[in-house]
């Protein structure tokens, strides 16, 4: 049953009444119907064996289609209610009347990662199945929990499916943070985890990728423990973030786990223990290092999810996030179908924000890695997307920051770009790329330790960031502008070593190995840098960059010493 612990947590009573009912009324009728041989029943759901696979699948269809031929039957007492299943054929082990081995456990995984109404089932299943009117899509071979080898997995798709709601028509991944459990009996420790969570959804709210669920929405799952997939299920979500505290002697131990509750698995678990004198002072980090892991995680697990689907069913966040992808290898083939995917979203949804903002970025980089063919115009069309995108949502920081970084970099309007950034991060203090960017514009100014400060923010929140190459380079140049050429080095090599194809990079490189009298490797650089990018010289850089101190004679004197055209 789909949503038992969630609407139990709600009302236990009320809820196993409603499971009984439909298990007296529907699932054992239908059993007999078809011949069952054993049917044990479960708190929330049962197990069924049949003789054959045709007796086991109609059994399925014949309950799947009394729940959705009842589901507006308001007279029902278990009007409303859905069901998984998970099916397979297998030796099993009797022992008095139960059934035990891989192949329960192996049913019973299937059904876990089963849609609402949804039957999955085995390739053993599917290749004795008879013909059948309903359309059966193959989903490859799936891993799941506590099972040695990866599953060939089919299933149903059933054209009467009930859809995931949602609240919004928001394209974002959807995130519920629920009250944490206070395992210690004294009461006292219920506000830090109040606390907590608050502070969480704060920076989570930040990250504009996201929709995050409001506290008022979650805090009737305080204190029960709760299975997640039944959690989104009722709020309407994909991911849940749930933790416990507890007291161990003079400590507080605190619990987090992050899981994508579609599959029911834990994308990662994290501990932490510290004095209970240091309880306050170390909310902010426990927040910073939760919030690190959540964002990469997500962006990630969409980013896999959006690639296995066909190009046309793309929706806009989709294509988005296709092209970020592409974006970061920077191969030159792979940057212009970023755009074209960029293009695309924004041809689907022209009022949202992301690919807008995530255009600007793609220009800004086409220009840096001179790939350009009319730089003029890419940098107007940068300006007018920059523009574009503030207007949409003013709140929105990865729009704010691309507007600064663009009067910035491209229009020298350093004033402007501080103002920008100001208000990016107030409104996203966790937006990892917000901090980045802002960084370079520090560099310009001459202000390096700001700009250290700003790049090692950026990447403490995202620390395994898909750009990682872009983090490195920026903390890179901002060593570089506090003349520290060791440390500067380490950074441009870490670049260097996740993406050997960033110009930026490979100036930062350049410039520190002639200052650390390293002539030849410099040299080096420089060869790869005109390979890239043969039209670089002394000329267009002089122009061009937007240095307002005396990095700019820096830069200059050491591309001209490993021999960069005038």
């Amino acid at each position: 049953m789909v949503g038992y612990t969630a609407l139990s947590a709600r009302n236990e009573a009320a809820t196993h009444a409603m499971w009984m009912n439909f298990a007296d009324t529907c699932l054992q009728p239908a059993g007999k119907k078809f011949g069952a041989n054993m049917m044990r029943t479960l708190g929330d759901g049962c197990l069924v064996s049949f003789s054959d696979v045709e007796s086991a699948m109609r059994w399925c269809l014949d309950v799947r289609r009394s729940i959705i031929a009842d589901r507006g039957n308001t007279a029902l007492k278990w009007q409303g209610l859905s069901m998984r299943f998970g099916l397979h054929y297998c030796d099993v082990i009797h022992d008095n009347g139960e059934i035990y081995g891989d192949g329960v456990n192996t049913a019973k995984r299937l059904q876990e990662r089963s849609q609402a109404d949804g039957i999955l089932f085995t390739e053993a299943v599917h290749s004795r199945l008879g013909k059948t009117d309903e359309e059966i899509r193959y989903l490859g071979p799936l891993s799941f929990k506590n099972l040695k080898y990866p599953v060939e997995t089919y299933e149903f798709t059933f054209s009467d499916a009930e859809p995931v709601k949602r609240d919004d028509d928001s394209p974002l991944p959807s995130i519920a943070v629920l009250p944490f459990r206070n395992l210690t009996k004294n009461d006292e420790y219920d506000y830090f985890a109040e606390g907590v969570i608050d502070d969480i959804i704060f920076s989570l709210s930040g990250l504009k990728e996201l929709q995050v669920i409001a506290r008022g929405s979650t805090i009737a799952f305080a204190k029960k423990t709760v299975d997640p997939r039944d959690v989104a299920r009722l709020l309407s979500v994909r991911y849940i973030l749930q933790g416990t505290i507890r007291q161990v002697g003079e400590n507080v131990r605190l619990t987090v786990s992050f899981e994508d509750a579609e599959s029911g698995e834990t994308i990662f678990g994290e501990k932490c223990e510290f004095p209970h004198r240091e309880l306050f002072d170390v909310q902010d980090n426990i927040v910073r290092n939760i919030v690190s892991r959540v964002a990469p995680n997500v962006r990630a697990l969409e980013l896999e999810g959006a690639l296995r689907k066909p190009a046309d069913n793309f929706t806009a966040y989709q294509c988005t996030l296709r092209a970020l992808d592409l974006m970061k290898t920077l191969d030159k083939d792979d940057f212009v179908k970023a755009k074209e995917n960029l293009d695309r979203a924004m041809e689907l949804d022209p009022s949202f924000v992301l690919p807008i903002a995530w255009a600007v970025r793609w220009y800004s980089v086409n220009i840096g890695q001179n790939w350009s063919e009319d730089r003029q115009a890419d940098i107007d069309k940068a300006i007018e997307l920059a523009t574009r995108a503030v207007g949409i949502d003013r709140q929105n920081p990865l729009a704010l920051a691309a507007y600064g970084h663009v009067k910035a970099y491209l229009e020298r309007d350093f004033t402007t770009a501080l103002v920008y950034f100001d208000r990016a991060r107030q409104i996203g203090p966790s937006h990892a790329i917000v901090w980045m960017l802002s960084s370079a514009t520090l560099v310009y100014l001459g202000k390096g330790e700001e700009a250290v400060t700003h790049a090692k923010r950026g990447l403490e929140l995202s620390p395994n960031d898909y750009e990682l190459f872009q983090f490195y380079d920026f903390l890179s140049f901002a060593y570089i502008s506090c003349e520290n050429f060791e440390e500067a080095y380490v950074w441009a090599k870490l670049s260097h070593s996740e993406n050997p194809n960033y110009t930026s990079n490979l100036r930062q490189l350049l410039v520190c190995c002639v200052e650390l009298g390293e002539l030849e490797q410099a040299k080096v650089h420089a060869q790869k840098l005109l390979e890239i990018n043969p039209l670089f010289c002394l000329s267009k850089y002089r122009k061009n960059c937007p240095f307002q101190d005396k990095m700019k004679e820096t830069y200059l004197r050491d591309f001209e010493a490993v021999g960069v055209p005038e």
